[in-house]
């Protein structure tokens, strides 16, 4: 596993996208077992997904693995959006709409988000659409 790689998987991590962190560190292991690096990774990963509850986890690795389907993305925004976490839920929104721009329930679910923290480009954005 190059150090590229686990670098790139630390980062995941200190960005709180500990589901795409686990996936990168297990692959890595399966093909190069025994590295610390990301033995290590791997035990932090899993503590986060344990204290971030099952399911949220389980929103983030779908939208890990199946990235290039605009649902899982949506989906995860709003898990981040009954959370609080208004920038993650706009991240996953937009992502959802650069997937797919017709998708209704992100473009929606985006303008929620931008009424929520009283964002100005919220109106703007529910004045174009």
């Amino acid at each position: 596993m190059s150090l590229s790689t686990s670098a790139k998987a630390e980062a995941l991590l200190a960005a709180g996208r500990v589901a795409e962190a686990l996936l990168i560190a297990e692959m890595g292991l399966s093909a190069g077992p025994g590295d610390p690096r990301l033995q290590s990774l791997r035990g932090r990963a899993l503590t986060a997904i344990a204290a971030m509850g099952p399911a949220f986890a389980a929103l983030q690795l779908d939208a890990a693995i199946n990235g290039e389907k605009p649902a899982p993305h949506v989906e995860l925004g709003h898990a981040y959006a009954e959370r609080g976490q208004w920038s993650d839920a706009e991240r996953c929104f937009r992502r959802g709409l650069a997937l797919d721009p017709q998708s209704v329930e992100a473009q929606a679910s985006l303008g929620f988000v931008y009424l929520n923290v009283g964002m100005t480009e919220a109106r703007v954005w529910l004045a174009t659409t």
